[in-house]
């Protein structure tokens, strides 16, 4: 974000002023035709020199009041956000450490991946798993699926109740496409439930109505990456549509059986049924294919996986006149992975044994949504949902039938401020899972302002995490191919207990006017108890099976601690020099079983302090040249860690790329070329496996939009 502190100061008054006679008073309670976020910092729009752009964010994106565009927030220099409350605020009224990624963010990074981006996240760590697979993962003790996070894309969550995590590669979503990436440093299941348990990814897409045109891309890379992404959007009496199409293929690392291929496309329509009234509504559909396997391991042999998904999402919005707005929102998930492996055994001879990790699962969500502005000091956002889960995988759960899972929850936030200097937040989450007790996740937090842009933050929440069916039920065997069972290798006995996390956070937030400074500093600590822990129990046993001493099995043995601080700091060197700094320090102490002997007791234990990266941060400079040359860089180091099986122990590393980007017009059309260089000292580090050996990525894209 551009800071223009002088330069502008007379304007902005100006424009305040303007603005508070021209904005028509709809809801205080900032609804947006996004579906989950204010898609447009204020401060972004009064940064530009377009002044049509701001009209655009005071009504089209907000659809709010002018009692909140107060003079203090045409002159603050913080993001407003949505996803921490689901009312929309400042960051400097939130009631947890936030991160937002803006567009001009994203381009300056050289990401080619969005899961690349959370590099810029202070506490997070990414891994490549093999080719073009990421995870990602906040305050490390993580495994494969990186299951304490809560992704949504414009509201709709995309975890996978199945396996649990994200699958980034599968996403069918451009960088192109997105507006802003809003990232919740800490547990919010008082906004967003059970998943929420360390933070929230907010991907917020742009407007079809801002992205006007035809847009063609093409990048390739030294690693024989050929992408080509395609995108339309237009309008249609009052609808306004997006729709994006994409064609990849990718040659992973030189060390895996990692090949890629990824073809989706994904549409998006607002249509404005009157003044009052808006509809949005998504789909998309993704297919591909990806190697998987190591080499001489015939239990993870190579071979091809094909992987299917589809969504579709529609939300309805009602605004009154009364400082309220009403919402429905609905969406279904879709999600088929089909991996069998087939191989023989050396006990088994030239019998052919077959297991595999395929699955398919369908989640269906429904919620009601209210934003209210009852008292001029007080705003609230509640609501209630439903929730369906349905999941079959033979193979993994040893059963036809399909496992059921159904929720339904029903939270509340409130932001009340009594004074100009004081804020607070108070809100929670109750849900109820069939078969499980009901969970009740509360979060208060107290804000205070002394000054002008300077903001200390005190606040303490609980969080769970729900099991997913894989931790809840799976029972995977070798079989013959005539369906004899040999061999036992995952099997839960018992069905753990959620997760809790208890967390308090003292923060400070500074906006500087002296000088283009943003400071966030956070403080921490998080208790964990019980954890989910997977560890080989050798009294899990399998009478029917030819072989049989024991299997891998899902139980609450473990707790952990985690402590430490993080700093966020931007800063406007000049009106075009940009950077942007993040350091996280952690100290982890804790323990899970790692091995249950015949007796079914604990026998081995892992210390949780090598799961959590004592160090890790990241540095992006970028420059604007006057020929419309840009030019950025980026720094990331993360500490030394071991990623929970499958994974392994990983040193510490450190990854420099680099950006050169060039825009120009040719007639009609507006063309960007850029080159991307990742890991520029051609590093030798690994990352998630240690076979997994990283190396120097060029990738050469050219767009033209007209």
């Amino acid at each position: 974000m551009r800071n223009l502190h002088t330069e502008t100061g007379n304007w902005r008054a100006i424009l305040f002023c303007a603005t508070a006679l021209a904005v028509v008073p709809v809801s205080h309670s900032h609804a947006t035709d996004t579906v989950e976020a204010v898609t447009t910092p204020i401060t972004d729009a009064v940064d530009s020199p377009d002044l049509d752009a701001v009209d655009d964010v005071l009504i089209a994106d907000t659809g709010t009041t002018s009692e909140i565009f107060s003079e203090e927030y045409f002159f603050s220099d913080l993001p407003i956000v949505f996803s921490a409350t689901r009312l929309a605020q400042p960051v400097s009224e939130t009631p947890v450490s936030m991160t937002v990624i803006d567009q001009e963010m994203i381009q300056a990074s050289g990401a080619t991946e969005i899961a690349d981006l959370m590099r810029l996240v202070p506490g997070m760590q990414v891994s490549n798993y093999g080719g073009d697979r990421y995870f990602v993962t906040y305050h490390g003790r993580a495994d494969l699926y990186s299951r304490s996070l809560q992704v949504l894309v414009d509201g709709r969550s995309i975890y996978d109740p199945v396996i649990g995590g994200v699958s980034w590669t599968d996403l069918p979503l451009a960088l192109e496409d997105i507006n802003r990436i809003e990232v919740i440093r800490g547990s919010n299941a008082a906004a967003y439930g059970s998943n929420s348990f360390s933070g929230v990814i907010n991907i917020i897409t742009e407007q079809p109505s801002k992205l006007q045109g035809t847009l063609v891309k093409a990048s390739v890379s030294n690693k024989h990456t050929r992408q080509v992404l395609l995108r339309n959007a237009g309008v249609i009496g009052d609808l306004d549509y997006r729709l994006t199409l994409n064609f990849d293929e990718a040659e992973g690392l030189k060390t895996r059986h990692d090949d890629s291929t990824a073809n989706w496309l994904s549409f998006r329509g607002d249509y404005a049924v009157n003044q009052n009234n808006k509809i949005l509504f998504q789909a998309g559909y993704s297919n591909g294919t990806q190697q998987e396997g190591f080499e001489g391991n015939f239990w993870n042999k190579p071979r091809d996986t094909d992987s299917t998904s589809s969504f579709q999402q529609i939300k309805w919005t009602h605004t009154t006149d009364t400082d309220s707005e009403y919402s429905l929102h609905f969406f279904h998930n879709y999600i088929e992975l089909d991996d069998t492996i087939i191989f023989q055994h050396p006990l088994t001879g030239p019998i052919d044994l077959i297991t595999g990790f395929s699955y398919e699962s369908h989640r269906y969500e429904l919620e009601f949504q209210h934003l209210l502005n009852p008292t001029p000091d007080l705003r609230l956002a509640w609501g209630t949902g439903l929730r369906h889960d349905n999941s079959k995988s033979p193979e993994t759960l040893n059963q036809d039938s399909a496992a059921i899972r159904n929720q339904i929850h029903a939270f509340i936030n409130a932001e009340w401020k009594p004074t100009e200097s004081l804020t607070f937040n108070l809100g929670g989450m109750v849900e109820k899972y069939e078969g499980f007790s009901g969970l009740f996740s509360p979060r208060v937090a107290l804000n205070y302002s002394p000054i002008k842009n300077h903001t200390f933050r005190i606040s303490q929440s609980r969080a769970y995490r729900m099991p997913n069916v894989w931790e809840e039920q799976i029972d995977m065997m070798f079989r013959t191919t005539g369906g004899m069972p040999i061999y036992q290798l995952h099997k839960t006995t018992e069905v753990p207990d959620p997760e809790e996390i208890n967390t308090i956070e003292l923060g400070y937030l500074a906006a500087f006017e002296s000088i283009p400074l943003t400071l966030d500093v956070k403080l921490f600590k998080e208790k964990i108890k019980p954890v989910i822990n997977y560890a080989w129990d050798a009294s899990t046993r399998c009478p029917a099976c030819v072989l049989d001493d024991g299997a891998g099995n899902f139980k609450n043995d473990g707790k952990m601690e985690i402590d430490g601080f993080e700093i966020q700091l931007d800063l406007d060197i000049t009106e075009d020099t940009d950077l942007h700094v993040v350091y996280s320090h952690l100290d982890a102490s804790g323990w899970q079983v790692s091995r249950y002997g015949g007796d079914g007791l604990p026998n081995g234990e892992m210390d949780m302090r090598e799961a959590v990266p004592e160090e890790t941060y990241g540095i992006l400079l970028s420059h604007r040249f006057d020929n419309g040359i840009e030019l950025s860089s980026g720094y990331y180091h993360t500490g030394k860690l071991i990623w929970l099986d499958p994974g392994d122990e990983v040193d510490s590393y450190s990854k420099w790329d680099l950006r050169v980007a060039k825009k120009f017009k040719l007639n009609d059309a507006e063309i960007d070329v850029a080159a991307i260089l990742h890991n520029i000292t051609d590093d030798d580090y690994q990352e998630y496996y240690q076979v997994n050996q990283a190396q120097r990525e060029f990738h050469l894209q050219v767009g033209v939009r007209f």
